[in-house]
């Protein structure tokens, strides 16, 4: 079963490639076992190479099938090492988690990881671009910091997960996939937003009680709020906490989109 998530404020998603890039990415770029994960990818790709050498020329340079008795441009020795050398094993069955969820997951008993645009046609995209960089391994290393999204998975309510919510058709190409064209009966796809604490002081009390105040680092704080101007809690938390305490400051929230950094009702 999968994990619960916080109950934070939610927006729904409108690009799920660019929410991706900006809030996960570096997340998994930045981790130790990136650079393994990386030539993890590289090894998969010459034994994709070794393996299919001879559907190498099934392809044209737009990486469609130009054979017409191998279904959906997807040969059948080809299908698994797509799937299962390129698609699972890098990142894992669960792929890499976008941090994006279904509303109906937050609160289902049974969850789930889709891979939003499969494992299939996440290993065939790389292993045709592979193909069409001359089996350039460098190349390809930065090649998988730009398509990482390609692994994405978002967490959705089991019964949602059916084919009948989440077409598995092959006619979908990544552009869509990415676009949830084939998302056709799940609830809406949302993400968190960020939670900011402020503290703002009302100018006219807070002239009259630093009279009264002797030197200190809280009073120097207070000073630097006298104006009314909002102070994030940050290293001054601990001060802050007490300020609003004695009731010398005001404490409030604000919800930010983290995509485009605007503040929201939540």
């Amino acid at each position: 079963m999968a994990r619960k998530r916080k109950n934070l404020p939610s927006a729904p998603v409108s690009d799920i490639r660019e929410y991706f890039n900006l809030m996960t990415r570096n997340k998994i770029t930045s981790n130790q076992n990136y650079a393994d994960k990386t030539e993890q990818f590289i090894g998969a790709l010459k034994g994709a190479k070794a393996n299919l050498i001879d559907h190498l020329n099934q392809y044209d340079t737009q990486g469609n099938c130009i054979n017409p008795h191998h279904k959906d441009g997807i040969t059948t020795a080809a299908e698994p090492v797509f799937r299962y050398g390129l698609g699972y094993a890098i990142f894992g069955i669960n792929g890499i988690d976008s941090g994006l969820y279904s509303e109906k997951s937050i609160t289902a008993a049974n969850k789930t990881k889709d891979h939003v645009v499969g494992a299939t046609l996440a290993g065939k995209t790389a292993f045709l671009e592979y193909c069409r960089c001359g089996f350039d391994d460098q190349h390809m290393r930065q090649w998988l910091y730009d398509n990482l999204y390609l692994w994405m998975t978002i967490t959705v309510d089991k019964e949602e997960h059916d084919k009948q919510n989440i077409s598995r058709e092959s006619k979908f190409n990544v552009q869509e996939k990415t676009n949830l064209i084939h998302y056709t009966g799940t609830s809406k796809i949302l993400f968190n937003l960020e939670q900011k604490i402020y503290y703002r002081a009302d100018p006219e009390k807070t002239t009259e009680r630093l009279k009264t105040m002797r030197k200190s680092e809280k009073k120097k704080l207070l000073e630097k709020m006298s104006d009314g101007s909002p102070m994030e809690e940050n290293s001054d938390k601990d001060k802050l906490k007490k300020l609003h305490k004695e009731g010398l400051v005001d404490r409030y929230h604000v919800y930010i989109n983290p995509i485009t950094g605007h503040i929201m009702n939540p």
